[in-house]
Order: C-alpha cells, then sequence, then structure tokens
C-alpha cells in the first residue's frame, strides 16, 4: 500500500525534472561562453569585458601593492620623525621598506586563501568587488596614519584584498573565457602588474615630484589617497560583470573546495612544483621593484648633491629617477608577458617557465 498512490507517470517527470536541473546549470555555462559572436582572438565582447575587469583589478591590485615602496623614503623619516636625507633616515627607510613588504607578502598569501574560500562561497563576481574595495581601502587609509604601527596595520589591511583580488580575477577570467585561449586570456591579464607599477611610479612623479616637491613632509599622503582608485573598477564590475557561469553551474557553494583537497594524491605534484615556481618568482619580483624605487632615490640624491641642486629640484629629480628605474625593469615584464603566449604554444609551458627563469638569474647577476 505505501507505494499504490505513485504513478509511474510521475515518477518519470521527477526523473526527468532532476535531469533537467542537472543540465541547466552546463547549459547556462555553454550560452554563456557562445551568447556574442567571437570576435578578436576568437572572443566575444563579452569575453573582453571580463578579461578588461580582471586585467584593471590586477593591474590596480600590484598599483596599491608598490605605492608604499615609492613614497617610503620619505613616509618612513616622517613617521619616525627623523631628518630628511639623513643616514638615519636612508636607514629606517631601507629597513621599513623590507619589512613592511616582507608583511604585504604574507598578508597577500593570507588574502588568496582566505578569499578563495569566500569565493567559492558567494561567487566570484562579490568577491572581487570585496577584495578591489578592501585593498583600495586600506591604500588611502595610510594616508591618515601617524605613526609605523598604523601604517603596518593599514598595510596588512590592504594586503589582505591585494592576495585576495589576484586568485579570483584570474578564476572568474579562466571560466569565463574558452578553454583554448585560456592562455591568451592569461597573458592579457598578466600585463596589468607592469603597467600598474608604471601607473604608480607616474602618479608619485606627478604629486610628490611635481605638484608637491616642496612639502616631502606630506606628500606622500596624497600619493596614498590615488589608492582609490580602483574603487572604480569595483563599480565596473558591480555594473557590467554577470557571475560566474561555472561557479553558478558547479556544486561549489554547496561543496566548496578545501586546501585539503590541494595535497591529495591526484593533486600533491602539480601544487607543490606549483608553489615553488610562484615563491621564487613572487620573491625574485618583490626583490626587485621594492627597493629600485629607494635604489633610484638613492642614486638621484647623489646626483643632486654634486650639481648642487636645490631641494625642491632634489625632489623632482628623485622621482624622475624613481619611475624611470621602476618603468625600465617593468617594460620587460611587459615584453615578457606578451611572449608567453606564444612561447607557451611552441614550446610548450613547463620548458617556457624554465627558460625565464633561467634568463631572470642571468640578467639579475648582470644588473647587480
Amino acid at each position: 500500500m505505501g507505494n499504490w498512490g505513485k504513478s509511474p507517470v510521475s515518477a518519470w517527470q521527477r526523473r526527468r525534472h532532476s535531469a533537467n536541473n542537472e543540465s541547466a546549470g552546463a547549459a547556462l555555462h555553454r550560452r554563456a561562453l557562445s551568447a556574442s559572436r567571437p570576435g578578436f582572438l576568437g572572443l566575444s565582447p563579452y569575453h573582453w569585458v571580463v578579461i578588461a575587469a580582471g586585467w584593471a583589478g590586477w593591474g590596480f591590485d600590484v598599483f596599491d601593492a608598490v605605492l608604499f615602496n615609492f613614497v617610503a623614503p620619505d613616509c618612513i623619516p616622517a613617521l619616525l620623525h627623523l631628518t630628511p636625507g639623513s643616514r638615519a633616515a636612508h636607514e629606517a627607510s631601507v629597513f621599513w621598506t623590507g619589512a613592511i613588504t616582507s608583511m604585504l607578502l604574507l598578508g597577500w598569501a593570507l588574502g588568496g586563501v582566505l578569499f578563495g574560500w569566500v569565493a567559492d562561497r558567494i561567487g566570484r563576481k562579490r568577491a572581487l568587488i570585496a577584495t578591489i574595495t578592501l585593498y583600495a581601502t586600506g591604500t588611502a587609509l595610510c594616508a591618515l596614519v601617524s605613526n609605523i604601527g598604523q601604517l603596518i596595520a593599514c598595510r596588512l589591511l590592504a594586503s589582505l584584498g591585494i592576495g585576495g583580488e589576484w586568485g579570483i580575477g584570474a578564476a572568474l577570467v579562466a571560466e569565463s573565457v574558452p578553454e583554448e585561449r585560456r592562455v591568451e586570456a592569461g597573458v592579457i591579464m598578466q600585463t596589468g602588474s607592469p603597467l600598474g607599477v608604471v601607473l604608480a611610479g607616474a602618479v608619485n612623479y606627478q604629486i610628490a615630484g611635481v605638484w608637491l616637491a616642496a612639502d616631502p613632509r606630506d606628500s606622500w599622503r596624497y600619493v596614498f589617497l590615488a589608492g582609490l582608485l580602483p574603487v572604480v573598477v569595483a563599480l565596473g564590475v558591480r555594473l557590467f560583470l554577470r557571475e560566474s557561469a561555472h561557479w553558478t553551474a558547479s556544486d561549489a557553494r554547496t561543496r566548496p573546495s578545501t586546501p585539503r583537497e590541494l595535497f591529495g594524491p591526484r593533486m600533491r605534484a602539480a601544487t607543490l612544483s606549483g608553489v615553488f615556481a610562484a615563491v621564487i618568482a613572487v620573491l625574485a619580483w618583490w626583490a626587485c621593484n621594492a627597493f629600485i624605487p629607494l635604489l633610484g632615490r638613492t642614486l638621484a640624491a647623489e646626483d643632486a648633491a654634486s650639481a648642487g641642486l636645490l631641494p625642491a629640484a632634489a625632489r623632482q629629480l628623485a622621482a624622475s629617477w624613481q619611475a624611470h628605474a621602476s618603468n625600465a625593469f617593468n617594460l620587460g615584464g611587459l615584453l615578457g608577458a606578451f611572449a608567453a603566449a606564444p612561447l607557451a604554444k611552441r614550446l610548450g609551458r613547463r620548458p617556457m617557465f624554465i627558460a625565464y627563469f633561467l634568463f631572470s638569474a642571468l640578467a639579475l647577476f648582470a644588473t647587480f
């Protein structure tokens, strides 16, 4: 009697409804990938919107990350009440540049893990907006600090968003574009990094080297305020981006992935090798970008002293040398990013990484 009232037709309808639900997400994903007519590189207009959002988010991510390194020679002495240009000011700037940059990287790693978990639960779009807003706010708050402790707290706040944004933006791009175009999309997105550093150097030069060259005690505060610019990107994401169809179709919301899965038998080798390569690349990149502005500033000060320049002119020269030195390094990064796609297709991704690491090691040895 328990099954007497259940119609075979009703059972068939329930099975059909369940099958339709299971395939609906996959169908949504396919429609999102092919909704618009393909254009340049076989990508639709919406694909380019997603890539542009990821590119801008990552570019401003790095922009906010390195602003401190450009203003440290003015910021650190001001917060420690040291005489600008003194030996004590220079030594403090070198120490705190390294220390605060190291703290930024630790927060970056934590933010990547934390917001990866968040993105699996609330979606890529909302998590991307949250991370961009977080790092923009944390950077802008640096303009209001009155001591080193407050500066560290604000940089750590920004670092959580900086670390989270990259992973989420990359995931959103990878999940939105056709699989055969992910290399090209990733390369285009990566060009945002060197351009973000170039923009940071330009902003620092214009504010600290031109507009407020006579006020080194406070010019750095206005440079940090420029860190609010990424909020425009967050607004664009809010208005123009849809949620990742892949995330919507998957079970990530009900069964989020865990870090333990990365170290399971199937993923362990790829995870460890990827982490090792990424750590080496990030450490080398930051070892250069963290101290190149300071090195350029030091060399400019020596040149200004030998030329007998007035203080305002010396500061403008210093900001100019900071920008030029940083731009030279990041121009190479931009060219390397553009070369990555054809080299990866021609040589394979692993040989390409090996070649890049070897060339970078030789270049660093020759430079320093």
